[in-house]
């Protein structure tokens, strides 16, 4: 799940998904310590300056401290009441930072384990993005419960790391929003949340005009079929069901998945629909009579991102352990394995001409790949979190939605950020400059919700 090396680059820290953490000296790749102690996934993972202490960071609310010597836990950190995704050390070395799915940024003191400073407010991280067909209208998934619209500039007018705010909030949901989708026929949006509901919306009136309401479990992706009037949900009740948008009847329930279905997409042509699950399973399926065709074990873990090419022939998978396959869909036959992230990979998109391949990642990044030798293109580095989701807006344009609540659209002959969609904080701009009243804690607060101070 995390990767880290000490400064002095003489060990490495490896966190994962079974709770454990590995240390490892590089020069010898032998492993030094596996420490245990967290009982669900870690995370994140970060060294001390000195390289003396490890933090880890978990789905179980707690920061650990580590000895680096011994292996030994020498601090439990309890103050955060969600999963926490980041552990970062002060330059210092005496102030350790956690961020976590509480919304809260928390300061601790490493030497005593105990916590200094909490800032509140960060809610609105983008789990998922998707372009209109005309190509001048994106929607993004956020964690507030919110989708959000925005007009896509033309990259003629774009300035470097310019940023855009949204023209429009569409509100309905109970719980974070982890999938969306336009039709092809961009009259349709829907989205799919963890309060286990479909909503489809008019994108020009804004209007909710359907809430489908059939899974037992969050929504993990939802994508159309090429005709705009059907439907597929992937869930975490282990199915994948099939809806009609016009009247929002559930036409077909399928099932085979042993775990949770977390992906789901359609053939170009319509013939096909595949889905990917927890259980390391692709399926391949008829949509018309919603009987399975094929299934692989795609993955040695999670199947988290899929993509048939343009002229589907080919079906690209995505898993927990960053590799990328190329699969016949014909014959079931793997054509190629594509290697190079560090963390899972979250979602791919195939290019107009089918030539090239990209994907985005927990380690951060996007990367672009030609199908033709395998080779990796190009790595554009700048998101803050997982990169959680891609559209491709032209043959030079992408964007890319992430965790860190930014949009970043790339210019992909340079590498280059050309702007930045980002959501404004409720204080934006406020001058606290010289305000009086407030605590130093109230003071970093509202410098995280976008105020200013202009110290003297």
């Amino acid at each position: 799940m995390a990767i880290t090396l000490s400064p002095d680059g003489l060990q490495l820290a490896s966190a994962s998904m079974d709770g454990t953490i590995k240390l490892w000296c590089t020069a010898t790749v032998n492993c030094l310590h596996t420490l245990s102690g967290h009982q669900v996934p870690v995370l994140s993972v970060a060294f001390s300056p000195n390289g003396r202490t490890l933090a880890s960071g978990s789905y179980d609310q707690t920061v650990r401290l580590w000895n680096t010597r011994n292996g030994a836990c020498t601090q439990i950190l309890h103050k955060h009441t969600n999963r926490i995704w980041c552990v970062k050390f002060h330059p210092n070395g005496k102030l350790l930072a956690s961020g976590g799915d509480d919304h809260t940024t928390r300061f601790w003191n490493p030497a005593t384990g105990d916590p200094t400073t909490t800032l509140q407010g960060h809610s609105n991280g983008i789990y998922a993005i998707s372009l209109h067909p005309n190509g001048n209208l994106l929607a993004s998934a956020h964690e507030d419960q919110t989708v959000r619209l925005w007009q896509v500039p033309l990259a003629s007018t774009a300035t470097a790391q310019s940023t855009l705010e949204p023209f429009q909030t569409l509100r309905g949901h109970q719980n974070r929003i982890l999938a969306i989708a336009f039709s092809p026929n961009g009259n349709t949006l829907a989205s799919g949340s963890l309060d286990r509901t479909i909503k489809i919306w008019n994108p020009e009136t804004h209007q909710c005009r359907l809430t489908l309401q059939c899974h037992q479990s969050w929504i993990w992706d939802v994508a159309f079929h090429p005709n705009s009037n059907t439907l597929a949900s992937a869930s975490y009740d282990r199915t994948v069901k099939l809806w009609d948008v016009k009247t929002g009847h559930c036409t077909h329930t399928l099932e085979g998945h042993v775990g949770s279905a977390l992906s789901v997409t359609f053939s170009p042509n319509g013939q096909w629909l595949a889905s990917g699950g927890y259980e390391q399973m692709l399926k391949l399926w008829n949509p018309q009579s919603g009987k399975c065709v094929r299934t692989w074990y795609a993955h040695p873990n999670r199947v988290w991102a899929l993509a048939f090419s343009p002229s589907s022939q080919w079906l690209a998978t995505a898993g927990e352990d960053g590799s990328i396959i190329i699969w016949d869909v014909e014959t079931g036959d793997r054509l190629q394995t594509l290697s190079g992230h560090l963390q899972s990979v979250l979602c791919l998109r195939f290019s107009t001409d089918g030539q090239q391949l990209f994907s985005s990642s927990g380690d951060r990044t996007v990367k672009q790949w030609d199908l033709s030798t395998g080779e990796c293109l190009q790595t554009l580095s700048g998101h803050e979190h997982w990169a959680w989701s891609l559209a491709l807006l032209s043959a030079d344009i992408l964007l890319s939605g992430s965790q860190d609540e930014t949009i970043q659209c790339w210019d992909l002959k340079t590498g280059q950020i050309l702007q930045c969609l980002e959501v404004a904080r409720p204080y934006t701009d406020m001058d606290i400059t010289g305000a009086k009243g407030l605590t130093k804690a109230q003071h970093q607060t509202l410098t995280v919700l976008g105020a200013i101070s202009y110290q003297a």
